[in-house]
């Protein structure tokens, strides 16, 4: 397990060594072997550049560009890197069904099928992908930092297409002297 400098860690191929820190260009290389792709109105741009605000955008929205985003990642790769996060989260909703005495949302009612086969399904792909884990996903490839230039807002839709978890969503980017009140760390 190899880990990045913002601090998340990244398997990258069979490296299995502490790494202190990547330089932008290294950390860009190996993001782009995992197939992880980010659009800023239809221009890719680089993922490190995209993260989940610390605090909430609703008073710093005025002052902010609203910005239409879309990240594509391989089908197996969102196996790969939500796989532990799903099982865990499944593993809570089975618990809170058994308290409730009844399923709570549409995955309990499917049967908390394995996340291939949610991801093969718009309905669940959307609740799952797109909604409970979004968050877990984005936070294992950025975060906040110097480099980021957009910051999520939400998620508008989430879909599966010839090999590709495709996720479209409103995101908003700021002056850099103004990031640091949104967790950038400069």
């Amino acid at each position: 397990m190899a880990y990045l400098a913002i601090g998340h860690p990244l398997s990258i191929g069979k490296v299995k060594t502490r790494v202190r820190s990547l330089s932008h260009k290294a950390l860009l290389e190996a993001l782009e072997k995992m197939s992880i792709y980010l659009y800023i109105e239809n221009t890719k741009k680089d993922i490190v550049e995209f993260a989940l605000p610390e605090l909430s955008l609703s008073s710093a929205r005025a002052r902010m560009n609203r910005k239409e985003f879309r990240i594509e990642v391989e089908a197996h790769e969102i196996q790969r890197i939500l796989e532990w996060n799903y099982r865990e989260w499944v593993y809570e909703s089975r618990r809170d069904d058994e308290v409730c005495g009844s399923p709570q949302d549409e995955l309990a009612e499917a049967g908390y099928p394995e996340l291939y086969e949610v991801i093969m399904n718009q309905e669940l792909l959307e609740l799952v992908v797109g909604g409970y884990l979004f968050e877990k996903l984005v936070s294992k490839f950025s975060k906040p930092s110097e480099l980021t230039k957009y910051w999520w807002d939400q998620v508008l839709s989430c879909s599966y297409s010839k090999g590709k978890v495709i996720i479209n969503g409103v995101c908003y980017s700021t002056p850099m002297s103004f990031a640091g009140v949104l967790g950038a760390k400069s």
